[in-house]
């Protein structure tokens, strides 16, 4: 038997809405309603593919609860079939199932069954008792209400204030936990920041010198040798130490068998050592507002080396022996000092950077707000590679993982001879290599202690 009409005295609006406004939207009584129809009353009918996707997301995880919600307002009217009460006044409105006949889709080509905004629109179509004059497809969708007005259906677009405010899925919640956890764990943790400076422009112009073959090297052997004859030495002048002389020549056999050989046997190397030496600091604070416990800073480095000053070396080879003053040193300056005790805020160096690949700082309690530098001479070795990279990580106690940074330095790498380099017959470079600089700031500050000779 078929239904009644729906009487137009009765509702002045037939609004069928769709999942998403069903799920996605606020509680239906709380939906303003008056922006459809400020009059009312109205009735609001639930097509059979709203109440399908509805009880397909009760156990979606975000939507279940309030698919939940929604079947217990509709279940009334199912059980029923008459009319629930979502709203009293401002306007009335009230909830329905709707009744649709069998739809024959041959007669809409342009929608396609298998898609659920043009199932709504057909069923809405095929409602039966309803005055399709006062109907209206509501949705926050587009192509619903575009379907809609194409069949010539009332549509209305939602505004965002039918919206419930966003909420997170579990995934999404859990995220938000662990992001939350992190920023409690930084709260209690040291905030430490790392730069590293390099003085020198880039590219740092270095040189690999082609190995001498064994008549140059002797060569180079015989002329640093007449560069540096022995002294004669006044047996007179060798106060308290009648053995002076003795000892003098000691040391300067050593100096001609075994010293220059050793240096003129790496001559190459220690030519290299002229060139790709630049200024490094590394800068560290704990900007935030809790000391770091065990702060210990490590510096690593790949293509070179540290060191603690400028390493000077000569062409014309290491100095020789000189005769030394019989005078016993005072034996308060011949024994070493033992080192100052550290200060637990103080850095200590545990591994001095002599030459070395890698050096290391500690600090028992280094302050919130607290800043230090370490400052360092690095060399970009010609034969390991294209880059000087160095690397400063920070560990502390109360720091869960560690902060790091990397300079990496290009090194422009000229391969060449000794010959190109000095004129061989006293041994002088033809040009001021970049450690010539060095030499002249230190004399003329009269500050010899950023340099050393290698020897």
């Amino acid at each position: 038997m078929a239904e009644k009409s729906i009487p137009a005295v009765t509702f002045n609006t037939v609004a069928v809405i769709d999942a998403n406004v069903a799920l996605e939207c606020q509680a239906l009584e709380h939906l303003p309603w008056d922006e459809l129809d400020p009059v009312g009353p109205m009735v609001v009918l639930l097509t059979p593919t709203v109440l399908k996707e509805v009880d397909g997301m009760q156990h979606h995880a975000r939507l279940a609860e309030h698919a939940r919600r929604f079947n217990r307002m509709v279940s009334p009217a199912a059980l029923s079939g008459q009319s629930v009460v979502v709203r009293e006044a401002s306007p009335r409105v009230e909830l329905r199932l709707g009744n649709c006949k069998k739809i024959d889709w041959k007669d809409f080509p342009d929608l396609d069954k298998a898609e659920s905004d043009a199932r709504l629109v057909a069923e809405a179509l095929h409602c039966q008792a309803v005055d399709s004059t006062r109907m209206v497809v509501v949705s926050h969708d587009i192509r619903p209400l575009g379907l809609a007005r194409s069949h010539g259906i009332r549509a209305f677009h939602a505004s965002d204030a039918w919206l419930r405010p966003q909420e997170r899925c579990p995934a999404e919640e859990e995220v938000v936990r662990l992001t939350k956890r992190i920023a409690e764990l930084e709260n209690n943790e040291p905030a430490l920041e790392l730069s590293i400076e390099c003085e020198a422009p880039q590219p740092v112009e270095v040189h690999w010198i082609d190995e001498l073959d064994a008549c140059e090297r002797h060569g180079i052997e015989s002329k640093i040798l007449g560069m540096h004859p022995m002294k004669e030495v006044d047996p007179g002048s060798m106060d308290l130490l009648p053995s002076g002389t003795d000892v003098y020549t000691q040391q300067f056999e050593r100096y001609q068998k075994e010293t220059v050989p050793g240096f003129v046997s790496r001559y190459e190397r220690k030519l290299e050592l002229s060139f790709g030496q630049i200024p490094v600091t590394i800068r560290f604070a704990n900007a935030g507002q809790v000391r770091a416990e065990a702060f210990v800073l490590t510096i690593t480095v790949e293509g070179g080396w540290i060191n603690d000053k400028f390493v000077l070396t000569s062409p014309r080879g290491p100095s020789p022996p000189y005769p030394q003053n019989g005078t016993l040193p005072p034996v308060a300056s011949a024994l070493p000092r033992p080192a100052p005790p550290v200060d637990r805020y103080q850095m200590e160096r545990i591994e001095p950077p002599k030459r070395t690949l890698k050096a290391t700082l500690r600090c028992e309690d280094f302050r919130h707000g607290a800043s230090d530098q370490f400052q360092c001479i690095a060399w970009c070795d010609p034969r390991a590679g294209d880059h000087l990279t160095i690397t400063a990580s920070a560990t502390a106690a109360n720091l869960h993982g560690e902060k790091k940074t990397v300079l990496k330095v290009n090194k422009l790498v000229h391969k060449t001879r000794v010959d190109a380099l000095l004129n061989l017959d006293d041994l002088k470079f033809k040009k001021p290599s970049p450690m010539a600089e060095v030499l002249a700031l230190a004399a003329k500050t009269k500050n010899y202690l950023k340099f050393e000779w290698d020897k």
